[in-house]
């Protein structure tokens, strides 16, 4: 019955998750708080709009955003290509093809210019080409209208002419020269005179040219402030500053700047010079640029935005272009159980550890509100929730488990020139695998030396024991996966086994050979991997994902898939990557459905982090780095008792009352712990639960009130939930039961 309602289900897996998933009802987000300040670059700006970047000040701008602000429209999202803008336009370019793409401010279309035409510096008619091509943008496309004359390198362009740097010898002395396009044969040389030393930061406005260039001293680093006019009839120098100048403007008779840097210091600020040499400064903004009105500047404070003034500084009157928010933290990981989820990301003021627990009702998932659970650091980021405990590396390589409660363990401390924790961690019942690195020295290169460690072993710790204990055989960390007493894993011949930790039996899920097993999962009675035929950590292509139903030992069902690097498995779906191209930043989540070929789409998922699947719940870290959780179709799969019971095997009522606590693979809707004397019942318990962790707890007491005798007490435990009633680990339908004794 159960593989014919999962048969009649596939038929509608692509549809119920495609649909479903496109919009924001089935998903939720976990930490989509605005916590962290952004940094905003402003990259240009004119009479149309404004072209920025935002990324978090915390962290460098490999994880950043560009906007346009069109003028009267709300800002929308451009890919980060875009970098430059003139006129109407922000361009991008591409410089694997040498194409250029281009997008009209307010109509978020890109198109695509098929000459192979370099972009070297964009104007409101199209661009200048790095090799002197004068493109022209129209209704038609674009097409080159004039091969214009150059001796160096094009580095600024407008309507009127364009500005070239010739290098004068290989030690960065170097000159400019500006070319109208009225009279491109005769290029006027700008004197520098003492202001030639790297030249950066070029500007070009009309009649005006600007720049930054080095004063020829060791450390510390200064830069010179320089404006000249186009015909050379004049050369001025501005202001000298400590650090780098890394941008310039021009505003008529004003010139704007950013400097970063200097005298030990790693921030940047902005200011103006007005034509009369009025010198304004405004700390903390990290670009400043023309719109041919005003200058257009970040800046921060009270506020966090992108304004508009005559002048750059605290008091000169500003138009408030757009305000930007403060931005999520970046998410590395989610991991699921039963009514609670844990996830690791980047929340001021560190890297933590963070749950919440969650409920359904359909398709609509409840959050409870935010708990911290620890603190964490960026190279120290695994995490494993199960039952009511949350499993984690803390700051300082320390494994430990934490209970709702707020009662934490530590399982194993580690040290540096001892052993230390690490790998992936899997908590399960009250079972919990982890991997132990043994230090074996150091290891020195030609600049330092570091710690070298033995191949990572695979431990097991009991819960109820607080003991760890080595898993004894040839277990790779990528390749093993944990689910209540089952243990799955490949050998390093590729073979693939499942080990029964309560009976130590253990079966062959697969034979030996192929392709490198590089991710392992295990649920109920199916064993699932993914296989990697060549690559690397970051990319295997092509890959298989395959799942095998260890009950009837049928053939395994496989998949083939582009680039798949790690899967998880529930009682329903296989949930896998999916990526292209090494080195990817994000992926396509996918979902497998059990018995089938039929495969659904989540969504994007960011590479590297970590994903996971509990019963008809999925979590995972999306594109743009915030965890969520979202339902999945659903499908038939009764609870089962994982195995290894916490409990005392007797008590004394007076001290205190019997509370063992019953692993269980799912939230139970219904349960009861039956007390008998030899026939007689003599107290029903109920132990409903909704994190997969039945509790109940018993004070000696019979349905009377009364004491009961000292002696030994049978107990029978019976579950259920929609999909069925409570069995075995090993879906054997026999009571769960057990003694306990009174004394």
């Amino acid at each position: 019955m159960r593989n014919l309602v999962r048969a009649l289900l596939a038929v509608s897996l692509t549809v119920g998750l495609c649909t479903g998933m496109t919009g924001t009802a089935w998903a939720v987000d976990l930490d989509r708080i605005p916590t962290r300040p952004p940094a905003i670059q402003v990259l240009g700006a004119s009479a149309a709009g404004v072209l920025y970047r935002v990324h978090a000040a915390d962290q460098d701008a490999s994880d950043q955003t560009t906007w346009v602000k069109p003028a009267g429209g709300p800002s929308y999202q451009v890919p980060d290509s875009f970098d430059l803008l003139s006129g109407s336009r922000i361009f991008s370019s591409d410089y694997g093809t040498q194409k250029v793409s281009y997008q009209v401010i307010g109509t978020p279309a890109t198109l695509t210019c098929e000459l192979q035409r370099r972009l070297a510096a964009a104007t409101s008619f199209g661009w200048i080409s790095e090799d002197g091509d004068r493109v022209e943008i129209g209704s038609s496309g674009c097409q080159v209208t004039a091969q214009l004359p150059r001796q160096g390198r094009i580095v600024a362009a407008d309507d009127l002419g364009y500005v070239e740097r010739r290098d004068l010898d290989d030690q960065g002395t170097r000159t400019l020269a500006y070319y109208s396009y009225a009279d491109p044969a005769h290029p006027r040389l700008i004197p520098a005179g003492d202001y030639n030393w790297w030249i950066e930061a070029v500007s070009l406005s009309g009649p005006t040219i600007t720049w930054r260039a080095f004063n020829r001293v060791n450390p510390p680093l200064r830069s010179y402030l320089v404006r000249a006019k186009t015909d050379g009839s004049s050369t001025v120098l501005l202001d000298t500053y400590d650090g780098d100048i890394a941008s310039t403007a021009i505003l008529g008779g004003s010139t704007g700047w950013t400097a970063c840097g200097g005298s030990g210091n790693t921030t940047c600020a902005s200011g103006s010079i007005d034509a009369n040499g009025t010198h304004h400064r405004l700390g903390e903004t990290q670009s400043v640029v023309s719109d041919g009105a005003r200058f257009v500047f970040d800046t921060h404070g009270t506020a966090d935005a992108i304004d508009a003034a005559v002048a750059v500084d605290a008091t000169t009157p500003r138009t408030r272009i757009v305000s930007v928010p403060y931005l999520p933290p970046l998410a590395t990981g989610v991991s699921l159980g039963a009514g609670g989820v844990a996830y690791l990301d980047n929340q001021v003021p560190a890297y933590a550890v963070n749950r919440r627990a969650y409920s359904k009702s359909g398709t609509t998932i409840t959050l409870s509100s935010q708990i911290r659970v620890a603190q964490t650091s960026r190279t120290n980021q695994s995490v494993s929730r199960d039952g009511r405990r949350t499993a984690y590396l803390d700051s300082g390589g320390d494994l430990w488990l934490a209970t709702d409660d707020g009662v934490r363990t530590r399982v194993f401390d580690s040290a540096v020139t001892v052993a230390v924790a690490g790998g992936r961690i899997q908590l399960s019942g009250t079972r919990l695998l982890w991997w132990r690195a043994t230090y074996r020295g150091q290891v020195c290169d030609q600049v330092s030396c570091f710690p070298d460690y033995d191949p990572a072993v695979a431990m097991l710790y009991n819960v109820g024991t607080g003991v760890s204990s080595q898993v004894n055989g040839p277990i790779g960390s990528k390749s093993a996966a944990l689910w209540g007493s089952y243990l799955a894993y490949a050998d390093t011949g590729q073979g693939i086994w499942r080990r029964d930790l309560s009976s130590n039996a253990l079966v062959q899920v697969k034979a030996a050979g192929g392709p490198e097993v590089n991710s392992v999962a295990v649920h109920d009675d199916y064993v699932a991997w993914s296989t990697c035929a060549q690559g690397t950590s970051n990319y295997c292509g092509p890959s298989t994902v395959a799942f095998r139903n260890m009950a009837t030992r049928t053939a395994a069902v496989r998949i083939t898939t582009t680039s798949t690097l790690r899967i998880a498995l529930s009682g329903g779906h296989v949930l896998f990557d999916d990526y292209v191209g090494n080195f990817p930043q994000t992926g396509v989540l996918k979902v497998l459905r059990l018995g089938t070929t039929a495969t659904g789409v989540v969504g994007s998922v960011k590479a590297g982090t970590l994903f996971d699947v509990h019963d008809e719940t999925l979590g995972w870290v999306g594109a743009d780095e915030v965890a969520r959780i979202g339902t999945n179709s659903s499908f038939v799969a009764p609870p089962r008792f994982l195995g290894n019971t916490i409990g005392t095997a007797s008590f004394t009522p007076s001290a205190g009352s019997w509370t063992p606590e019953f692993p269980i693979s799912k939230a139970l809707t219904s349960c009861k712990l039956t007390i008998r004397s030899g026939t007689t019942v003599r107290r029903v318990l109920t132990c409903p639960t909704a994190v997969g962790s039945a509790r109940p707890s018993w004070n000696g007491v019979d349905s009377a009130g009364h004491l009961v005798p000292k002696g030994t007490y049978s107990w029978t435990l019976a579950a259920g939930d929609s999909d069925g009633t409570l069995r075995w680990w090993t879906n054997a339908t026999h009571p769960i039961a057990g003694t306990v004794r009174v004394t």
